[in-house]
């Protein structure tokens, strides 16, 4: 399981955010932040963008294994 694309990404979204919240006068900018915020707001878009990556589904098993997402049995084999 590779999340490192997930950190990655919440990665760029922290950097999107980092850059467009001051704009929008929603929050100071980092310089204006102690370090330790920035670096909560780090782990909060790194995290969920980590744990999104590692839930998605492997296209490679079988969609029977999954019998919430399985179709129907008369459906099967089609």
């Amino acid at each position: 399981m590779r999340v490192g694309s997930g950190a990655l990404y919440g990665s760029g979204l922290f950097v999107v955010n980092e850059a467009t919240a001051p704009s929008l006068r929603v929050s100071p900018g980092p310089k204006e932040s102690p370090w330790r915020a920035n670096a909560r707001g780090m782990d909060a878009h790194m995290v969920p963008g980590m744990a999104n990556k590692a839930c998605r589904v492997n296209p490679t098993v079988p969609a029977d294994h999954y019998p919430a997402v399985a179709a129907p049995p008369g459906r099967r084999g089609r």
